[in-house]
């Protein structure tokens, strides 16, 4: 199950996942799309991560927003509107689950930019970055090696993954150049560029590159991972051109 298309706003059921619930984007402008198709698959993703109490969390948010006492949404025949829909959820959300909130920091490091928020299988990655290893996994069973790291092979959903260290040494497959910033948080460095790398071992690793001007990444560039330790708490594999030495 997908999201829908949002094909005709001024017929009865405009969304294709009528009677049950649209998730169409509001493409119209008419402001009737049903945003509980796309959130009910994020509860989802959220349990396939491991992470099974904001799982339950959201599907209670968008219970009580948009479900009860009668379906509310206007495809559905309510008033609820796109917008109001996605403010009543986020503010039946619990807290916790709100990914703009604050943390503490190490009074010792100063790090302004956003942090990756670790639940389930991404923290073996970031927990392996924290000792400086880059951490792939080998399937036993097909042979198939597997970035990033989870719980079942992706190829033949064998449970027999082996935990590798990669080398850190790869090729750039592609890059995409920012010139305007994701986030205000980064307007201090565009142009940044980031870049999935081929690694040695065979998995593609997405992260930024640094120590290079953004135009002189080419498709094929050897490149070394390194380790930045941003804060006391959180370190950030990235990338550097590799010198001659380490190819």
């Amino acid at each position: 199950m997908g999201p829908s298309a949002n094909l005709d706003p001024d017929s009865a059921s405009p969304s294709l996942f009528e009677p049950i619930h649209g998730s169409a984007p509001d493409i119209a402008g008419r402001d009737v799309a049903n945003p509980v198709g796309l959130l009910w698959f994020g509860s989802l993703i959220l349990r396939r991560l491991g992470d099974l109490v904001a799982a339950a969390d959201l599907v209670t948010a968008l219970d009580a927003a948009v479900c009860n006492p009668a379906p509310r949404m206007a495809d559905l025949g309510g008033s609820l509107g796109t917008r109001a829909a996605a403010e009543a959820i986020a503010a039946a959300l619990p807290s916790a689950l709100l990914i703009c909130r604050t943390s503490e920091r190490s009074a010792t490091v100063t790090y302004d930019k956003p942090l990756p928020t670790l639940r389930g299988e991404e923290r073996v990655w970031f927990e392996g970055a924290r000792e400086g290893r880059a951490i792939y996994q080998h399937c036993a069973d097909c042979g198939q090696d597997v970035f990033y790291p989870r719980a079942l092979c992706p190829n033949c959903w064998s449970e027999k993954l082996e935990e590798r260290i990669a080398s850190g040494l790869g090729t750039v497959y592609s890059f995409t150049v920012q010139r305007r910033p994701g986030t205000p948080a980064f307007a201090d460095q565009v142009p940044y560029a980031l870049v999935l790398v081929d690694l040695d071992e065979g998995v593609r690793v997405l992260a930024d590159i640094t120590d290079c001007a953004a135009e002189d990444i080419r498709v094929g560039m050897p490149v070394r991972m390194w380790f930045d330790d941003v804060t006391d708490e959180m370190t950030l594999p990235r990338f550097r051109p590799a010198s001659r030495e380490e190819i």
